[in-house]
Formats: C-alpha cells, sequence, structure tokens
C-alpha cells in the first residue's frame, strides 16, 4: 500500500522538526504498515566530523536510507530469537538452569528464560572500565571476574547487559560459531534484514556526542565490545529494523519458519515488571522484547543506545504499524511513538470489510450462551491470527468484567473428541486452561469443563454433571 501523498508530506515535516529539536546531526525513520514499508526519510549528515581541506569543519555528507546506525540494545532481541530457535530444536530447556548447558557462566542458577526477560539477578554491567567507550571484556576476562548477582535468580527484574553476554556466549558453545555468524544464519538472513550485521562500512553513520550547549560535537569512539557484543554492538537502518517489527506481528512471511509461533509470542508477552516502587507500571519483558503501555493500548519492541547512536523500535499490534528511529548522538531523541502516534492521526489503518469465514462452521455448534452456574457467559468464534493457525474461540461474561479468555485449537480431529481441544492463548483467569466440549455420541456438547469449571446451556442444567444442588423441579 502507499500513503496519501499529504501523509508523506507531514511525515518529512515532522523528521525535519525532530532533527532540529533533538540536535543530532543525522535522523533516519522508517514506518511499515500491514508488513510493507510505507515511508522512510533522512535528514541530516553522515558524518559531520570528518574534516575539510580548507575550513576544517564537518564535511556536508548527506545521509541516506541507506545510511547504518548502531543499534545498540535492538541487537538483544535478534539475539533472542537465535536462542529461541535452539529451545524449538529441543537443544535448550528454557526453564532450565543455564549452568547445565555453560557451567562457567557467572549466573549458573538462573534459567534461560530468565536471562532473556532481565530477571537473571545479574548486574547490568560487568566489573572494570566503562565496556561501550573501551574495548569489551572477552569471555574469559568476563567469568575470571564475574560480574556480581544482585538478586536471586527470578526475583526481579534488573535490565543486564551481562545477561545477554551470557547468551552470546551460550550460542556460540552450541552452534560452534562466533555469535555474529550464528545470528547472520538463523535470523539475519532467514528474515531478509541484508542492512543488519556486526560491522560499520563506508555507509555507517559517524557517531558523535553534542555538546548540550553549544551547537558543536565530539566523535565518540567505536569499539569492539568482544563478549559484550550480544547486549548491542549490532549496525542496521530504520527499514531493516521496521521489518523485524512487523515479523514480530506475524505480517512477514519468511521461506521457512524462524520461530514457532507459540515461541514468537513468549518474546512480547509481559514476564517480567520492569517495577517502580509505588507507581503504576509502564513497561514489562518478555524473552527479548520490550513492552510498554502507550494511549490506552500495548506496544512492543526495544531501544538501544551506545555512545553516539540512539535507536527505537516499536510495535502497534492493534493497527500493524510499526516505526523504527535511528540518530547519531549519545543523548536521547525519544520519537518513534511519536512517529506511530502521527501516522495514525494522519492516516488511519484502513477498515477491512466484514467477510464470511467458512472455517467456522465446524464450531457454531459451541457458540453462544453458556452458564457459570447462574451467570451467563458468550462464546464467539474469531478467525485465526496466521497461516496454519486455527480458528479462535472467545469467551466472555455477558454483563462485562473479568474472566475474558480466548482458546485455540490444540490438537484433536474433532472439537468434540474426548482427548482436549482448546487452550487459552490469551486473557486472564483461565489462560493456559483446558477448554474440554463434553459431548455424547458425537451430539453437539452440551457442557464444557474449563479447568474443572461446568459451562451449561441452562444455569446448573441437570443431568450435566455439575456437582452440588440442582434445580429439578423449579427455580423458587
Amino acid at each position: 500500500m502507499t500513503l496519501h501523498p499529504a501523509t508523506v508530506r507531514v511525515l518529512d515535516e515532522w523528521l525535519l522538526r525532530t532533527q532540529r529539536a533533538g540536535r543530532v546531526p543525522s535522523l533516519s525513520a522508517a514506518v511499515a504498515r500491514g508488513g510493507e514499508p510505507v515511508w522512510a526519510g533522512t535528514v541530516g549528515v553522515h558524518d559531520p566530523a570528518r574534516p575539510t581541506a580548507s575550513t576544517g569543519a564537518g564535511a556536508a555528507t548527506g545521509a541516506t536510507t541507506g545510511t547504518r546506525y548502531r543499534i545498540g540494545s535492538i541487537t538483544k532481541p535478534l539475539v533472542a530469537v537465535a536462542v529461541l530457535q535452539l529451545v524449538a530444536e529441543g537443544r535448550l530447556d528454557l526453564e532450565a538452569p543455564l549452568g547445565e548447558m555453560l557451567p562457567e557462566a557467572p549466573s549458573r542458577r538462573a534459567s534461560v528464560a530468565e536471562h532473556l526477560d532481565h530477571t537473571s539477578g545479574l548486574a547490568a554491567e560487568p566489573p572494570g572500565s566503562w565496556w561501550e567507550r573501551s574495548p569489551g571484556p572477552s569471555w574469559a576476562e568476563l567469568v575470571a571476574t564475574p560480574p556480581p548477582l544482585l538478586t536471586a535468580p527470578g526475583r526481579r527484574h534488573h535490565y543486564s547487559n551481562t545477561g545477554y553476554a551470557v547468551l552470546g556466549h551460550l550460542l556460540e558453545v552450541l552452534d560452534g560459531a562466533p555469535w555474529e555468524a550464528v545470528l547472520q544464519r538463523r535470523v539475519l538472513d532467514p528474515l531478509g534484514l541484508g542492512h543488519t550485521g556486526p560491522v560499520a562500512d563506508a555507509s555507517s553513520a559517524t557517531g558523535v556526542a553534542v555538546h548540550p550547549f553549544a551547537d558543536v560535537w565530539h566523535p565518540e569512539p567505536v569499539v569492539d565490545h568482544r563478549a559484550m557484543g550480544p547486549a548491542g554492538a549490532l549496525w542496521s537502518t530504520p527499514t531493516d529494523l521496521v521489518r523485524f517489527g512487523s515479523w514480530t506481528l506475524g505480517l512477514v512471511p519468511t521461506e521457512r519458519t524462524v520461530l514457532p509461533a507459540e515461541l514468537l509470542a513468549q518474546m512480547y508477552e509481559p514476564r517480567a515488571l520492569a517495577d517502580t516502587p509505588d507507581a503504576p507500571w509502564v513497561s514489562a519483558h518478555g524473552l527479548g522484547l520490550q513492552i510498554v503501555n502507550h494511549g490506552g493500548g500495548r506496544r512492543w519492541g526495544h531501544g538501544g543506545s551506545v555512545p553516539g547512536f540512539t535507536a527505537e523500535l516499536w510495535c502497534d499490534p492493534q493497527s500493524g504499524d510499526v516505526g523504527a528511529v535511528c540518530a547519531s548522538a549519545t543523548h536521547p531523541v525519544g520519537a518513534a511513538h511519536g512517529l506511530l502516534d502521527l501516522l495514525a492521526a494522519t492516516q488511519p489503518a484502513p477498515a477491512r470489510p466484514y467477510a464470511l469465514d467458512p472455517a467456522q462452521a465446524g464450531v457454531a455448534g459451541l457458540c453462544g450462551v453458556w452458564y457459570w452456574g447462574p451467570n451467563p457467559y458468550t462464546l464467539t468464534a474469531l478467525p485465526a491470527v496466521g497461516p496454519g493457525r486455527s480458528v479462535r474461540l472467545a469467551l466472555a461474561p455477558l454483563s462485562g468484567g473479568r474472566r475474558e479468555t480466548t482458546f485455540e485449537r490444540v490438537g484433536g480431529a474433532s472439537p468434540w473428541g474426548a482427548t482436549p481441544s482448546w487452550v487459552g492463548v490469551a486473557g486472564d483467569y483461565w489462560l493456559g486452561e483446558e477448554l474440554r466440549p463434553l459431548a455424547r455420541d458425537g451430539a453437539e456438547p452440551y457442557a464444557l469443563d474449563i479447568g474443572t469449571f461446568l459451562f451449561t446451556r441452562a444455569p446448573y442444567e441437570p443431568g450435566t454433571g455439575t456437582p452440588g444442588a440442582h434445580p429439578e423441579d423449579a427455580w423458587r
């Protein structure tokens, strides 16, 4: 799809104003909608620190949409995809102590999942000098002088760069190659991220520190992060980043399955709250992605920064919009949410026409009103969420309130079969619980068993096996 020319002009103007207000030498941004890139723009100079022969001032080399920026911690979700692939292959157990695979790890008791969601207890940074502005430690140096454990594993969220250094080394041990090569083969190539990698090239921007009170700059060093590389070493473009974000929304087809749907979902399911005492939570972490409350809804993605660069990637699962922003200065710009908000306000996502769904015919007999005791609930069919997925069922109290749950088929040739055939995949009370339709001789179900709660077509309907007394004669 294409954006209206007026929307393009608004986004172009936003880019220029944001770059000027943010005081960054160059700013690059991109937007994808429905899995397709619909806008990209760059403003500023590619290398402000390169002197000219005549003036000694920065050369005005214009940045382009192909200019690469260091993306810092957005490296982490890409590393997480590779780790979760090993889980899908049965070579890693998400909940097993990582020390079973990596005995020398400084966080042996913490699980793989606790490293992914920053609850391993590891300190944020390795001991020694500031690793982002000086060569980072080797793996041998990291384990010889390990970062301290600040809390017991799983106790609380504490953002940890060292935790992803551990995961990167785990990739090297299990796949027998440097983490960068593992990432290239497992993630970057299959997802078509052709401008993303660990090494700068001639097209890469120069990162600088801009003086806070004067329009002058200081070049930032570009160092080898070594063992800390999996925490933030990659370079990329906003266009590549919105492609990756669109993939997390299930909107980018790939030649092979990069990650099973149930593991991809765990990347953006809130698992660890980034808790601030006495304040409502605004962000959480899944297995590799950050989740934030924004504008009454939820977005997921990641931010990144290293000296000289900042980057942002945010995905809106309701609209299917994805925005990414990269800047060539150390101080933050914080603009990607505003970019998505502006797009939605200027050109809302297109409405989808109503369409019949023949796949729902097989579950029509399940739909309608069911009673949990005297409390009415509705069970409604929903379309599948992606290729190869089944029709879903949404259970909700008729009068509103909590306990809304969405269920998805997990097996069985027929929804009336004897084996459990549905599981809660979204919602609150019955998330992960089984929904079993109860039927006799192939007839339509007379009851639903959801985690031992019996739902019947009439309140406490006799003959359905509901425990306790029944109104067999009449309601009085």
